[in-house]
């Protein structure tokens, strides 16, 4: 998708394998079933080139992709964020561009979820605002 260095590939691929287990953890206690859906999200990107070009991460139990290349968002950084509607089961994505405005909101079912993810996650990675997050961090050290 994006050419990204070998070890921030690594580095990002391992934020979606921690997802995993996060979302492992949350359907462990009643009334989290609904975040089945994002880790069936998670599992299917995981072996795409979405996982080696963008971080995972999370807030609560929304699941939050960008362009960071360590764990936490800074303040104005955008992102692109997954919810589940509840009892719906409907998928929302927002695209957040610099200082949490909206850019992009999508609804749609879990078989559109990922087609939806890749267009804003393309719009995200072509984004100049996105850079900064990416050449913060000079490397692997």
């Amino acid at each position: 998708m994006f050419h990204v260095p070998d070890w921030l590939a690594e580095r990002n691929v391992e934020s979606w394998r921690q997802m995993l287990l996060f979302y492992d953890d949350f359907l462990t206690h009643p009334g989290w079933e609904f975040v089945a859906g994002l880790r069936r999200l998670v599992t299917s990107a995981l072996d795409t080139d979405l996982a080696r070009s963008f971080r995972a991460g999370q807030s609560l139990y929304r699941l939050m992709v960008s362009t960071a290349t360590r764990y936490g968002l800074e303040l104005g950084d955008p992102f692109v964020g997954v919810d589940v509607r509840r009892p719906e089961q409907l998928f929302s994505l927002t695209y957040y561009g610099p200082d949490y405005q909206i850019v992009e909101e999508r609804t749609c079912e879990e078989s559109e979820v990922v087609g939806a993810l890749t267009d804003l996650l393309t719009r995200l990675g072509n984004d100049p605002n996105a850079m900064p997050a990416r050449v913060r961090d000079p490397g692997p050290g």
